[in-house]
């Protein structure tokens, strides 16, 4: 809310005296909670006043050591940590303190994807599972698991993948989750509509339909790259270069070469062809 006050001001002057009048009113508060000194810290940092908006951050630290600012410190510290056994080891110290807290799901949900990440890079199935079953958003599976898929797929026709057939099982799951998601929107947040969400969703869907098609490629699995390679560029509208290249190639493919000039010349005209097309 303040800082949409503020930038509907335009003028400077009266954006500074209508932000000290706001740190003045939530000071004259007797019983200031974390957030409203979370608010005049900001207010201080939109300012400019460095010296002010650590001295409040301090004093929110010291005033509420148990605290979401304490706590996301803790997490932006976990995830700075070098190796995997830190990682273990802070996680279950980290998870005892956010027992009963309103937010412990989602700190954990934080927490368990780093570690996910982490263990799926290296194709510990076991553990990137077991970090996975402790995620309660479908959301964040279907992100982290795409993030993985894709990387592991080498990003690209040419690149090299590694670890393919753990990438299929995880890109399939990106693919379930978001179906899943669409359907419960169970992490819907309340300021979305049903539709907005339901668009997001299918977005995300197309996203790693795109993922899972060249994983699929580099399998072998000809019908399954076209398949899902044909939801992604159609979602796209067929504006992507380097989505539209792999469409042909998997079209190809599937229905030889003759099938994919048409698109090929349109693709051309119309400016959305990849280099290589």
């Amino acid at each position: 809310l303040l800082n949409a006050q503020i930038a509907a001001d335009g003028d400077d002057g009266v954006r500074a005296k209508e932000i000290m009048n706001y740190i003045h009113t939530v000071k004259e508060k007797s019983m200031a909670n974390e957030n409203d000194l979370i608010s005049v810290a900001r207010a201080y940092n939109l300012l400019g006043n460095k010296n002010f908006y650590n001295d409040v951050m301090e004093e929110i630290t010291e005033k509420f050591p148990n605290g979401e600012t304490v706590i996301y410190d803790k997490i932006r510290a976990f995830r700075k940590l070098s190796s995997v056994d830190e990682k273990e080891s802070e996680f279950k110290s980290l998870k005892s303190q956010f027992k009963g807290h309103e937010k412990e799901k989602e700190f954990i949900n934080s927490l368990a994807r780093v570690l996910a990440v982490d263990y799926g890079k290296i194709g510990d199935e076991a553990n990137f599972n077991k970090y996975v079953s402790m995620i309660s958003s479908g959301n964040v599976i279907g992100s982290l698991c795409n993030e993985l898929a894709w990387e592991m797929s080498g990003e690209s026709l040419k690149g090299k993948g590694h670890h393919l057939e753990f990438a299929e099982k995880i890109s399939k799951l990106s693919l379930e989750k978001t179906i899943e998601e669409k359907q419960t929107a169970k992490s819907k947040p309340s300021y979305f509509t049903t539709a907005r969400w339901h668009q997001n969703m299918d977005n995300s869907y197309a996203m790693y339909s795109d993922t899972y098609a060249l994983i699929a490629h580099k399998l072998g699995d000809k019908k399954n790259a076209l398949h899902y390679q044909t939801i992604a560029v159609e979602n796209n509208e067929y504006g992507d270069g380097d989505m539209n290249k792999r469409y042909a190639i998997f079209k190809e493919n599937v229905d030889g070469g003759l099938s994919v000039i048409p698109f090929l010349e349109k693709s051309i005209t119309e400016g959305t062809a990849g280099i290589a097309m």
